[in-house]
């Protein structure tokens, strides 16, 4: 619960501490504000953000950077200092930003209130993180989706997690990402195996017949599917307007037509 903001030593020039402890979704992220430290100086307040992030998919990344402060309208720059973090991991980072200030004695109460943390463009799916304490953050949880199933026989593969949340790419907001992690391995090898198995090769089609292939984001290029090699642990996304919810198909489909073969399960969002 945030706390009033409190005098860390005497005089005008002290610096404030303020419990934020309020959480957010972005990129991947689980972003929680600690913590914000408030630092008069004449004309200015520097603000320093103590920030956790939880990295919620099997990729290893680093928190973006493209995120600012809106204080009364006005768009404020920040300065992030964040480590890459592994799949599933855990850290902490830090933010900082100077704000102008309209005496050499602000309020800093009132300008911890005045800050609100947005991550995203206005042509993106957006977070927002407001540091009063009675207002509410505006964010989507990611959730995850029901999965574990094995199917196929000519390449047998595993959905292992996934997940669906907004898409944060530019120019895709009210967009959506369903991520699927999936193991694969070659069934019938006898087959000889199938070559050069991408994103492109699988796709989503929903309840309302709206489809979708599946995009490179997830950090999967491609992999050779044999008696030699397999597919471990890689991330499938598919991007799509706002799911309907019921029963998805989840179909892969060899793109070489010379060698045909498929394999199809349903996943429930």
């Amino acid at each position: 619960m945030a706390s009033a903001a409190e005098p860390t030593a005497e005089g005008s020039q002290s610096a404030f501490e303020r419990e934020i402890d309020k959480i957010g979704w972005h990129d991947g992220f689980e972003i929680t504000v600690d913590k914000v430290t408030a630092k008069p100086d004449d004309a200015t307040t520097t603000l320093d953000f103590d920030l956790n992030y939880k990295n919620l998919v099997g990729v290893s990344h680093t928190p973006t950077d493209k995120a600012y402060l809106e204080v009364d309208g006005a768009v404020v720059k920040l300065s992030f200092d964040s480590p890459e973090i592994a799949g599933g991991g855990q850290a902490s980072g830090t933010a900082t930003a100077s704000l102008k200030t309209s005496s050499d004695a602000p309020d800093v109460d009132d300008v911890v209130d005045s800050v609100v943390l947005v991550y995203g463009q206005a042509d993106q799916n957006q977070t927002r993180i407001p540091l009063a304490e009675h207002d509410s953050v505006e964010s989507i949880e990611p959730r995850g989706i029901p999965a574990g199933m094995t199917f196929g026989t000519d390449m047998e593969i595993t959905l292992d997690e996934a997940f669906l949340w907004p898409s944060y790419q530019t120019g895709e907001k009210d967009k959506h990402e369903v991520w699927v992690k999936i193991h694969a391995h070659c069934g019938r090898c006898s087959t000889g195996g199938f070559s050069d198995v991408n994103p492109g090769d699988f796709e989503l089609t929903g309840p309302d017949g709206q489809s979708s292939r599946g995009d490179k984001r997830g950090g999967f290029i491609s992999e050779n599917v044999s008696s030699i090699n397999k597919i471990e642990g890689e991330w499938i996304v598919f991007v799509m307007d706002e799911p309907t919810p019921g029963a998805y198909t989840f179909l892969w489909e060899n793109s070489n037509p010379a060698k045909p073969a498929q394999a199809s399960t349903q996943i429930t969002l």
